[in-house]
């Protein structure tokens, strides 16, 4: 039984770690667009 609480808590945190990870690369390839945005219309 503690094993299985152990194991659901273990997966949450990954499920959680992933999110903030998934969450974290959107935020950057956001970014990224941003900036591209920003320099392209220096061009124009």
């Amino acid at each position: 039984m503690k094993k299985l609480s152990f194991h659901i808590i273990g997966s949450n945190m990954y499920d959680s770690y992933k999110e903030e990870k998934k969450v974290k690369l959107i935020l950057h390839f956001i970014h990224l667009i941003r900036i591209k945005k920003k320099h392209s219309g220096d061009y124009y």
